[in-house]
């Protein structure tokens, strides 16, 4: 009986594990796509083209205005309204993407460990640019006390060979993490060694932070027209190997399978599907809670990015375009940077809100935290320690968040302007 009460428990733990990663997998997703899409509708509220400007107005004040519980109702209904049946066989680009009203498939690279490989080419080619852009800094900080020696362990190895060292340590600290977090996310690893990994990349962080704050990192980079283009020559022929390393052991397709048992007959239309472990897939529970947040968000953004752009003084703009910088370029160079400041504060609490607002995906059918706290009430009871649970998970999220978007405000408000 101990036994079978230990494996019921080490269930529930597994099935709240589950749950988090559920949760923090929708949040950190609709965070990139809300801050892509919130900052072109915020600058494209500001363009001198009335059609575009409008209609990112309109996009503000509709989705601004609509409560988010009724947004994921309406993306939820009406994708399982409008989305094809599965058993009539849609797809795309040669069958590189299927889709149907129980979900998306795409094509995706048969080795994940190979498409890791690529990313590390990639990055060591950073590191390697960097290196050789590299400029002996006006003034050198010694390390003096122990707590400086730890966060610049390489000092001994000089100004140019620390920031190398200390760009191959973050390099090697994010390949252990991806290692270990895998395992962790598939909830097949524990969370011991996940933590660890975690450990030494924020150490890696917070090495390559102190290199950067003391000045070892001062590049000088060739913006001629030549440098230019063999800096782009060499970054397309970085691409293509990588992308070539990605995709060295295949592709891995959507198989569409009207055959299970193998016998030779078509099985009945409600058991066609796609064979478990091929392509890659989007449930549309997933899909409707991601549009939804990142819908929603995306309004709120726009606004702090269009507030923020106009409060800058009008002479920045206009010293940018004396200096004969096309639009495209003023945004990039001189108005955004100069916008962070006062953009990253207000984006902070709303990414915290993209991760409480996760919530509300019981109404999309979605298995997040709220979800599956709610089911384990009803099946075990324990209100009170669940409601705590919860409490602690949320807060530990909204805390992480927090601590991120305060450690990147000091990094964007410490730069002298």
């Amino acid at each position: 009986m101990a036994d079978a009460g230990g494996g019921e428990l080490r269930a529930r733990w597994l099935f709240l594990k589950a749950a988090i990663i559920n949760s923090a997998r929708v949040t950190l997703l609709s965070i990139v796509l809300c801050v892509i899409l919130g900052t072109i509708v915020g600058v494209t509220r500001l363009s001198s083209n009335k059609l575009a400007s409008t209609m990112a107005t309109v996009y503000v004040e509709i989705f601004r205005n609509l409560p988010l519980a009724v947004l994921l109702f309406l993306i939820a209904t009406q994708y399982g309204i409008q989305a094809p049946l599965f058993i009539e066989e849609r797809f795309l680009f040669g069958g590189a993407v299927f889709y149907s009203n129980q979900g998306i498939w795409f094509v995706t690279v048969a080795s994940y460990q190979r498409l890791v490989m690529g990313l590390v080419a990639l990055a060591l080619l950073r590191a390697g640019l960097r290196h050789m852009d590299r400029i002996e800094p006006r003034f050198i900080v010694t390390p003096n006390t122990p707590f400086e020696h730890l966060r610049r362990p390489f000092s001994s190895l000089g100004w140019r060979l620390e920031a190398l060292a200390a760009d191959i340590l973050l390099i090697v600290a994010a390949v252990v993490f991806i290692d270990y977090l895998v395992p962790f996310v598939s909830t097949h690893g524990g969370g011991t060694e996940a933590a660890g990994a975690m450990a030494l990349l924020v150490y890696a962080l917070s090495v390559t932070s102190k290199v950067d704050d003391d000045g070892m990192n001062s590049l000088q980079i060739d913006d001629s027209e030549s440098g230019l283009r063999k800096r782009f020559t060499i970054w397309v022929a970085a691409f293509a190997v990588a992308a070539g390393i990605a995709v060295s052991k295949g592709l891995s397709w959507p198989l569409y399978l009207k055959d299970w048992d193998g016998d030779g007959t078509i099985d009945a239309p409600g058991s066609w599907d796609i064979a478990e472990g091929t392509g890659f897939e989007i449930t549309p529970f997933f899909l409707a809670m991601m549009l939804g947040l990142t819908l929603f968000t995306a309004s709120t953004v726009a606004e702090i990015v269009r507030g923020s752009i106009q409060a800058l003084p009008r002479g920045q703009v206009e010293a940018a375009i004396s200096l004969a910088l096309n639009p495209f370029q003023r945004l990039r160079l001189v108005i955004l940077p100069q916008a962070l400041r006062s953009m990253v504060p207000l984006m902070n609490n709303q990414f915290m809100n993209v991760w409480k607002n996760s919530s509300l995906a019981v109404i999309v059918a979605y298995s997040d935290i709220f979800y599956v706290v709610l089911v384990m009430m009803n099946n075990v009871g324990k209100l009170i320690p669940l409601f705590i649970l919860l409490l602690i998970t949320y807060q530990a999220g909204s805390l992480a968040i927090s601590l991120v978007m305060n450690w990147y405000n000091t990094r964007v408000t410490s730069v002298k302007i």
